[in-house]
């Protein structure tokens, strides 16, 4: 049997068979690709169609055929060149940016116990189960590696179904998508920008800068970390500038507890609906019985307090956005169940427990900046000041799946491959391989 190559009518026919009869049998049909500097765009354009095989390799001679190895579950789900980061990296990106344990007193505080407890189950439940779910169709669509992918092809199914355009569907779902996306990802790392002023303005209480000076500060220490452009270059960030202050944080919040014991003071907390401190500070803040006699009155709570707990509790459980970039990323994607495991069984134990202790402790003045209910000693200046390091992973995280999702879609057009890639990378040598049969001559099959 010979094997050659082809270029008829429009068609390259990547690998043909000649078996004994002379009668030529194409394995994979490649669209036409034309000759020169934007061939590899083609070739990405149509794998993106769907209409080349991912695991293609090319030998020496220009011949593009299909490798029997490359069908390994390993290399099978290695379509993007991002797949480098552990199990664990990823894992401590997601536990970093989700779990805030110290918001859910004031979660509490809007809902009061008995909604509270339950919207806490709920979201426990209900988004461990669609992280999981998330995760098997990121394995079922190994090429789709976003958020707006994913909506994409969800759409055009749904289209193809009723005999609609699955490809304008497609388009305009992950366009939608990105656009819902992108703002949500601003809007958050403004936020985040605005706690990170916040918590200068209090370590810095005597400073004469102003709250948008505070942000060109913010803006400017966050800056050497935004050049991190990956989840798997982001992994000791997540370490060291989110799990380390975590734990230092739930560990103050406790001493602080236990150090005044609020339930024990007169007034204590209370649980009736409380809506606040008509000078803004927080119950034993500082201000004791002082500020607890400018307490306004007991006014209960309504539904606009309940929802706005609930949408707090929700935010809590934020993460979701980024999973299916992350998931592109892992060397190993099958164990993206491993990761929701010990995400949830981190996160959950401590929601629970700094829920309980932080309501039960300060009731209804329990505020979603939890270090104002703290009295202000050492313990709490060094909270702060964690957090001012916690809150560049957050604005990091921000601009993570975007900037990700761009390298995703340019490396596989750089001849180059990926920098720091591993000799044995199999994916990127069928990669290179292609690269480098397209860029040879196209010969006319003998007759």
């Amino acid at each position: 049997m010979a094997t050659s190559d082809a270029y008829v009518r429009g068609t390259a026919v990547a690998s043909v068979t000649v078996g004994g009869g002379g009668a030529p049998e194409p394995q994979h049909n490649l669209p036409a690709i034309s000759r020169g500097p934007s061939d590899l765009g083609a070739v990405s354009g149509a794998a993106k169609n769907g209409l080349i095989p991912l695991n293609v390799e090319a030998s020496d001679a220009g011949v593009a055929r299909h490798d029997k190895a490359s069908s390994s579950p390993r290399a099978a789900a290695s379509g993007t060149p991002l797949r480098r980061a552990p199990t664990w990296a990823i894992t401590a990106n997601s536990l970093a940016f989700m779990c805030v344990p110290r918001a859910i007193p004031a979660c509490f505080a809007q809902t009061g116990w008995t909604v509270g407890m339950l919207a806490l189950v709920y979201s426990s439940v209900v988004t461990y189960d669609t992280g999981l779910v998330l995760g098997e169709v990121c394995r079922l669509r190994p090429k789709i590696g976003s958020y707006p992918g994913l909506c994409g092809e969800a759409l055009a199914a749904c289209a193809a179904r009723r005999g609609w355009s699955p490809q304008a569907w497609r388009d305009a779902g992950a366009g939608c998508c990105l656009v819902l996306q992108f703002a949500t990802y601003y809007l958050t790392t403004v936020a985040e920008l605005i706690y990170f002023e916040q918590f200068f303005g209090q370590l810095f209480d005597q400073s004469r800068l102003c709250q948008w000076q505070w942000l060109l500060v913010a803006a400017a220490v966050s800056l050497p970390v935004l050049q991190l452009p990956t989840y798997h270059e982001t992994r000791w960030a997540a370490a060291l500038l989110g799990l380390l202050p975590l734990a230092i944080n739930v560990a103050v919040m406790f001493y602080e507890v236990l150090l005044v014991r609020p339930w024990r003071c007169q007034p204590g907390p209370r649980y009736d609906g409380l809506l606040g401190v008509a000078d803004g500070g927080g119950a034993l803040s500082g201000g004791g019985e002082e500020a607890l006699s400018n307490a306004t009155s007991p006014q209960g709570r309504d539904l606009n307090d309940v929802f706005l707990g609930l949408s707090a509790f929700a935010y809590a459980f934020g993460g979701h956005g980024f999973y299916p970039e992350e998931i592109r990323e892992m060397s190993t994607p099958s164990a993206w169940p491993s990761v929701m495991n010990w995400t949830y069984g981190v996160a959950i134990p401590l929601y629970w427990a700094c829920g309980i202790v932080g309501y039960y402790a300060y009731g209804d003045f329990s505020w979603s900046n939890i270090n104002l209910n703290f009295p202000r000693n050492a313990a709490n200046t060094a909270s702060i000041g964690v957090q001012v390091v916690q809150e560049v992973y957050f604005i990091l995280v921000g601009n993570l799946a975007r900037s990700s999702r761009d390298l995703a879609e340019l490396q596989p057009r750089c001849s180059g491959g990926v920098p720091g890639r591993q000799p044995g990378d199999e994916a990127a040598r069928h990669r290179d391989a292609t690269s480098r049969a397209l860029r040879e001559p196209c010969r006319l099959l003998d007759h």
